[in-house]
């Protein structure tokens, strides 16, 4: 959290938090979203192939219609409703996903939106000019208690206090 918010203190508009699926990376950067202190849309784009799905989610985020039509224009009419938005983060979720196909996007949207900062979840780096990697690794040993915990119960787990020092040797 505190090498994120150096990077975006130190003028870095695009940060991309990179790392294997399942490492934590969606959940570091909605906890840095919300002790940012800054105005946040936060886009998943789960498994979206195409970058008509990115388009769809910033816009559905934005209130924008698209009619369809997911161009270069339709990224910049994206790109200038952000820029009216004034400041904020945009968190994009599983960006990998779209290969590169979302980075013309990205690029415009930075371009037209200075007061905007991306922050991205991805199995890889964007290479997209400017971005700044910060890679993710495992956990330690609390955190991954509680991620293991999160997504057990996520799928309808039942995990009591009693289970918790298993869990946390576990995780050791």
């Amino acid at each position: 959290l505190v090498a994120i918010g150096a990077l975006f203190r130190s003028d870095a508009r695009l940060v991309t938090l990179v790392g294997l699926g399942g490492i934590g990376k969606t959940r570091l950067a909605v906890r840095y979203a919300r002790t940012s202190g800054m105005r946040t849309l936060f886009c998943e784009l789960g498994d979206a192939r195409e970058a008509s799905s990115l388009y769809q989610a910033v816009a559905g985020r934005l209130g924008v219609t698209l009619d369809g039509v997911f161009d270069l224009a339709a990224a910049e009419r994206i790109g200038r409703a952000l820029a009216e938005a004034g400041p904020l983060l945009l968190v994009i979720d599983d960006l990998d996903r779209l290969g590169r196909s979302g980075n013309a996007a990205i690029g415009i949207w930075l371009d037209l939106a200075p007061e905007v900062d991306l922050l991205v979840t991805s199995r890889q780096p964007l290479e997209c000019p400017d971005e700044h990697v910060r890679l993710v690794g495992p956990p330690d040993a609390p955190n991954a208690a509680e991620l293991y915990i999160t997504r057990a119960r996520a799928r309808g787990a039942t995990i009591d206090d009693a289970a918790r020092p298993t869990i946390a040797d576990l995780a050791e």
